[in-house]
């Protein structure tokens, strides 16, 4: 019964800090897709939406059409975002381009 309590609070708590960077109808959405988005840390949902927000990308554009974007590590995007903006070893995309590529493409971050 306690580890029911626990479990209940945190997905409570998740669907709470995913509530605040979608809306409703995206939400439905996500929840509908992808049920397992309620595993995802708070903390983590959080540092998705700063992270994507760093290079222009509407969290709310991608979750929609990718919504297991809440199950990928942050590292894992953080270095796929940063390999798609470098020159030398990556195509050298401009954050606008980037942030276009990734809201019509969003399985990309996947």
């Amino acid at each position: 019964e306690l580890l029911g309590a626990d479990v209940d609070r945190q997905l409570k708590q998740s669907l709470f800090a995913i509530k605040a960077v979608l809306s409703e109808d995206s939400l439905a959405l996500v929840l509908r897709d992808c049920p397992e988005a309620l595993l995802a840390p708070p903390e983590a949902i959080r540092e998705l939406t700063d992270l994507l927000a760093s290079f222009g990308v509407s969290l709310e554009k991608v979750a929609k059409r990718a919504p297991r974007i809440f199950l990928q590590a942050r590292s894992d995007i953080q270095r796929l975002l940063d390999f798609l903006v470098e020159s030398e070893s990556g195509p050298g995309m401009s954050r606008e381009q980037l942030a276009h590529v990734a809201q019509s493409f969003p399985m990309l971050l996947i």
